[in-house]
């Protein structure tokens, strides 16, 4: 059985080969690269198996008209509940008190949970961020899958601290300007913490989204280093994982920051990238976000 690592990367579709509005083409990405036997991450690739890893091009919009959006495509990726059909629509930023229903009954966290093994969330959170919340209870996604897990959060001064969970922005840069005692870290920092604790856990999360932050901004230049920061700690990670017993998982929720020509989201198809063991045994399984959760149970 192996360990399931999965990162997942807001707002990150599969676009053009376009220098001009897709700065993953611009970039450096020798992470990316090394997964895709040399390629850039582009439409153009398809569904293919490179030495190191699988890509699959996977369907973020669910078979609802529209574009797709954050709180129902996390639903579905955390649960394997189809959650734009099931509301008819997509639904934008914090899910409604239907998604918070499919989330609390069927999270990764949960079922994992339940099955006696270990899932972590890797990410850090403040303590001030529970207590803004609290009132209003607008949690994303993710939170309340971890939440209907019954996984404990990390947090700044105990796990950050202790270098046992990474800040969402890897070098911990954000909390330094908000004026936290931390020290600034690199993302290649970050992925060696997450490497030290996979012997501890069953399944690890991280998600990224300075991608869907950047991408809504348009900003080129900002665009390229997010994605430059996102690869040296993909690079880190898959160079010291033991591909031969775990497994990588990378996916995203719908596109955005791979076409720069607009602020929205797009309908792209979004890059599942498996690399290391079981990805033979799970990647005919993948074809929309629904199926990863389903896809990932079935190995344990």
């Amino acid at each position: 059985m192996p360990k399931v690592i999965m990162v997942f990367i807001d707002g990150f579709g599969l676009g053009e080969n376009s220098a001009t509005i897709n700065p993953l083409v611009n970039a450096k990405t020798p992470g990316f690269n090394y997964l895709l036997g040399g390629n850039d991450l582009t439409v153009e690739l398809g569904r293919y198996d490179f030495e190191v890893a699988s890509i699959i091009p996977t369907d973020a919009s669910l078979g609802v008209e529209g574009l797709p959006q954050s709180a129902t495509g996390q639903t579905a990726i955390l649960t394997g509940v189809n959650a734009s059909q099931r509301m008819g629509r997509h639904i934008s930023g914090f899910p409604t008190p239907t998604l918070k229903k499919i989330i609390k009954e069927e999270s990764i966290f949960k079922k994992i949970s339940d099955l006696g093994l270990k899932p972590h969330f890797i990410n850090t959170y403040t303590r001030e961020y529970f207590q803004t919340q609290m009132k209003s209870k607008r949690y994303a996604a993710t939170t309340l899958a971890v939440m209907a897990g019954g996984i404990e959060f990390n947090y700044v001064d105990k796990e950050l601290l202790a270098e046992e969970s990474i800040y969402h922005d890897l070098e911990q840069k954000v909390l330094i300007e908000r004026g936290f005692n931390v020290p600034l870290v690199t993302p290649r920092d970050s992925a060696i913490r997450l490497h030290n604790v996979i012997e501890e856990y069953d399944f690890i999360l991280f998600e990224y989204f300075l991608t869907d932050i950047v991408g809504h901004k348009q900003d080129f230049k900002k665009a390229i280093k997010v994605i430059e920061d996102l690869d040296e700690f993909m690079f880190t990670l898959v160079k010291r994982i033991n591909l031969e017993e775990n497994l990588l998982l990378i996916t995203s929720d719908h596109g955005n920051i791979e076409d720069l020509s607009v602020r929205t989201h797009t309908k792209n198809l979004v890059p599942t990238i498996l690399a290391g063991a079981y990805r033979e045994e799970i990647k005919d399984k993948i074809t929309s976000l629904d199926d990863l959760t389903p896809a990932i149970i079935n190995l344990f």
